[in-house]
């Protein structure tokens, strides 16, 4: 009975101090969070809303209204971890190659029915960003690769392969064809880029949505929501600071004037 006792009470004493570790990893964790939480609205929304002012500034000097593409930009990263900076960026640069982005089909009530190419297009890079663990810059970097080029070519693909993502699988479905019949139209280069675009939205666009089952794809989009609010206010600095340091600017100049000749003399 002596030895039982004995026994017990040593359990209860290891139990207890495993029960007080894991207390103080949670109560840790959680101070961790709420430290997070802040920092992350701050810094990732003035981050995101830095880039939304750039793509605004690319997009107007290729004559494309941002009305024209922000349905198209929210029906891409809604939902996901990616942001709207990064799908603003791969809107303007797939508008250089000539993506259309004025044919989406909206009801009586002003809801998209059908989605032009650009929105099938961003959303499509959200849906493989996610199933290959990229981030959306890669990804949009392969889909800008191909729209430049104008047709799907082996070498891109092969960037999505080593990246576990065999897009000519998608394609074949898409088309309803083989492997070997994709293979003889991209040597062709019949896989015009849309094709390839939509092959690849209608395969994985969703999946993007459904990353958050993950542990990373949860905290992933949980600081994408962070991101986004911090980003509504950095916007609305972003208007007024262009002036300030505008004016500023100009200060410094007329100070130069006369700075300018003492330089010269030393």
């Amino acid at each position: 009975i002596s030895a039982v006792s004995d026994r017990f009470s040593v359990m209860g004493i290891v139990g207890m101090n495993v029960i007080n570790k894991l207390t103080d990893g949670v109560i840790n964790l959680g101070q961790k969070i709420l430290f997070a939480i802040p920092n992350q609205i701050k810094e990732g929304g003035w981050h995101r809303a830095m880039n939304v002012a750039d793509a605004k500034f690319q997009l107007s000097g290729l004559e494309v209204a941002w009305e024209d593409v922000a349905d198209a930009i929210d029906h891409a990263v809604l939902g996901t971890a990616y942001g709207a900076d990064a799908a603003a960026k791969a809107a303007a640069q797939l508008a250089t190659t000539g993506v259309n982005y004025k044919n989406a089909i909206k009801d009586a009530s002003g809801n998209v029915e059908v989605w032009d190419d650009m929105a099938r297009s961003l959303r499509a890079i959200s849906g493989v960003a996610a199933m290959t663990n990229s981030s959306y810059e890669e990804i949009t970097d392969v889909f800008t690769s191909i729209a430049g080029a104008g047709k799907a070519q082996l070498g891109e693909l092969n960037r999505l392969s080593v990246r576990g993502l065999r897009a000519q699988n998608a394609i074949a479905d898409h088309l309803g064809v083989s492997l070997q019949e994709v293979d003889e139209l991209i040597r062709k280069g019949k896989i015009d880029f849309q094709t390839f675009a939509d092959a690849m939205d209608e395969a994985f666009g969703e999946h993007a949505t459904r990353a958050d089952v993950t542990l990373r794809g949860s905290m992933d989009n949980m600081k994408a929501s962070l991101s986004r609010i911090g980003q509504d206010f950095a916007q609305t600095i972003f208007t007024e600071v262009p002036q300030v340091f505008n004016a500023i600017k100009g200060f410094f100049n007329k100070i130069r004037t006369f700075t300018r000749p003492f330089a010269d003399n030393i």
